[in-house]
């Protein structure tokens, strides 16, 4: 909800995780300011160029969707956004960092087996 006036502070929440299995409802809620230095510190590290293009393939709804789609755009690298559900395909994904020459993925353990795998 907006309401007229308000301002957004570094503090203020980004969104709401709602985290694990276990029947027990839990949740963790990032700010602006958490974002801003996960970003930075991921800039530093690896210094994103103009010429990166980064895959954004994990559904918006977890984690690390948010550096998929903000840390190209803040940093003047391509961002290449997968088709719907293409993270559950590795074969397409392998086809789609291939034509599209992404050089920045975001891989789980599971997932790097099965690229090799193939």
């Amino acid at each position: 909800m907006i309401i007229p006036g308000t301002r957004c502070g570094e503090k203020h929440g980004v969104y709401d995780l709602h985290l694990g299995s276990t029947g027990n409802p839990k949740g963790a809620i990032n700010t602006h300011e958490g974002i801003r230095n996960r970003l930075q510190w991921m800039q530093e590290a690896y210094q994103l160029e103009a010429e990166d293009s980064v895959l954004q393939k994990t559904p918006y709804t977890f984690d690390v969707s948010v550096w998929e789609f903000f840390w190209p755009l803040l940093s003047g690298a391509r961002l290449v956004v997968a088709q719907p559900e293409g993270h559950r395909d590795v074969s397409y994904l392998m086809q789609l960092i291939e034509r599209e020459r992404i050089t920045t993925v975001h891989l789980c353990r599971q997932c790097c087996g099965l690229f090799w795998r193939k």
